[in-house]
Parts: C-alpha cells; sequence; structure tokens
C-alpha cells in the first residue's frame, strides 16, 4: 500500500468511530428525554399562577375553544403600551422617577461642551430636566441623577 492509502484509511477509520460514538451518545440522551418525559406526564400538574404584570410570565399553554394561540396572545396583550419599536432604531426611552418618559433624541459630542435632546430640549451638563440632573455627556450615553442615584440613557 501507498502512504496516501494508508493515510485515508486511518482517518476515515477515525471518523467511522466518532460517527458510531455519535450515535450512541444521541440514542442515550433520547432515551433518557423519553423517560423524563414519561417521569413528568405522571407527575399531578398544577396550573402555573396567572400574572397581569408586564414581564411576568403567563400560562398560554391553555387555549379556549375557538381561539388560536394568536388571537389569545393579542387578547392578554392589548393593554400593554411599549415605549418603543424593538426593530427600529429610533430613540431609547427610559422611564425617569416622575411621570414623565425622558426621550434621548439626540447627543451633540464636543469635547468642550457637548450638548444632548432630550425632549426636544437642548440641554448641557448641570441642566434639569423633569426634576433629573445631567450629570455626565459621553459619546453614547447620558448620565443623569434623580437627587438619589444616577441613571443613564443610552443612544
Amino acid at each position: 500500500m501507498k502512504k496516501k492509502e494508508i493515510i485515508e484509511l486511518s482517518v476515515t477509520s477515525c471518523l467511522i468511530i466518532v460517527l458510531l460514538f455519535a450515535i450512541v451518545n444521541g440514542a442515550k440522551s433520547v432515551g433518557r428525554t423519553k423517560r423524563l418525559g414519561a417521569q413528568q406526564a405522571s407527575k399531578k400538574k398544577v396550573p402555573p399562577a396567572k400574572e397581569t404584570r408586564i414581564g411576568q410570565a403567563q400560562d398560554i399553554t391553555h387555549v379556549p375553544e375557538g381561539k388560536t394561540l394568536f388571537e389569545k396572545l393579542d387578547e392578554e396583550t392589548k393593554d400593554i403600551k411599549p415605549t418603543r419599536d424593538p426593530f427600529s432604531s429610533g430613540p431609547i426611552m427610559m422611564l425617569g422617577t416622575g411621570s414623565h418618559a425622558l426621550n434621548l433624541a439626540g447627543i451633540l459630542w464636543d469635547e468642550e461642551s457637548p450638548k444632548v435632546i432630550i425632549n426636544d430640549e437642548i440641554l448641557g451638563i448641570g441642566d434639569d430636566i423633569d426634576g433629573n440632573t445631567i450629570v455626565d455627556i459621553r459619546q453614547n450615553k447620558v448620565i443623569l441623577n434623580d437627587g438619589s442615584k444616577d441613571f443613564e440613557l443610552r443612544l
């Protein structure tokens, strides 16, 4: 045999061994998953508590007759008002400590005198808006203080 044929035969043999090892482990994994599924199915199921706050998990596994899953999700989320479209590059809105939202529309960067546009107002370091003081302006974020803690608005 030539040296090239011996190398090809060795590599092929190693790949076959790796393939067999993967198949055996996959079969064990499937068997383990089936056993766990059977054990969980035999346990008594308790429906989760339904929360109405935004960001809490809700039970959407039971869909009433005559409704699709989409219709149930649409009904459950009709009261949620998003602060921005997550699929656009529009301004990020962050709720401040008051009842007003702070809308960071842009940063006018200058090392000497940076400015920001918040709620359609051009402001600088030390200016106040809705009870919040602008502490620092950086190229991609603004740091504000509400009197007790710092928070930031990002572009």
